[in-house]
């Protein structure tokens, strides 16, 4: 697909693994401007920032966990504009509920869902200055279709399927166009 980002800025949380990398990888090959965001894994994002290299102009890192409203708070102070947040960062923990540690499930329910919220909660401010907002919620079909010894993951994501599917935000038009994959 040939998209032209070209003067737009994007927020890719939990952007330096998995589907959020190569999620920035493909808004910066497409011309956008992106903020990839980090909690903690300093070697991946050594790797992604010699990766993204050849972008280094158009490509920023900004560490935040984004379950800690305050490090949220902090990370947006930084960012002067804003036309699009994918919300990404995620994380699980395998375990039948009787053997799970509580705040593993605890740590799981707030990266997945509330960090989620947290981001959209200080984005929405800059999101309004911009043309073309636009909010992505990454979630897994789990949210749907529940498997054994992920119970947490599992609830995380139906929660924010149904976040998204709430039009939690009144100061400008949500359009539901929430498709759900196969993978």
């Amino acid at each position: 697909m040939n998209y032209n980002f070209k003067d737009k800025v994007a927020l890719v949380t939990g952007g330096t693994s998995g589907i959020g990398k190569e999620i920035a990888k493909q808004l910066l090959i497409s011309g956008a401007k992106v903020i990839v965001n980090y909690a903690h894994n300093e070697e991946n994002y050594q790797n992604t920032k010699k990766e993204f290299e050849k972008f280094k102009d158009n490509v920023l890192f900004i560490k935040a966990d984004v379950s800690n409203e305050a490090e949220v708070k902090i990370m947006f102070e930084q960012i002067a504009k804003l036309d699009y947040l994918v919300n990404n960062a995620g994380t699980n923990i395998d375990s039948y509920i009787e053997e799970v540690n509580i705040e593993d499930f605890r740590k799981v329910l707030d990266v997945n869902l509330v960090g989620k919220a947290i981001c959209t909660k200080h984005a929405v401010k800059l999101l309004k200055n911009s043309k073309t907002p636009s909010i992505v919620n990454i979630a897994s079909r789990l949210g749907i279709r529940p498997c054994e010894q992920a119970s947490a993951y599992c609830s995380a994501e139906a929660g924010i399927i149904n976040f998204t599917r709430s039009k939690c935000i009144r100061t400008f038009k949500i359009f539901n166009q929430s498709k759900l994959c196969k993978s």
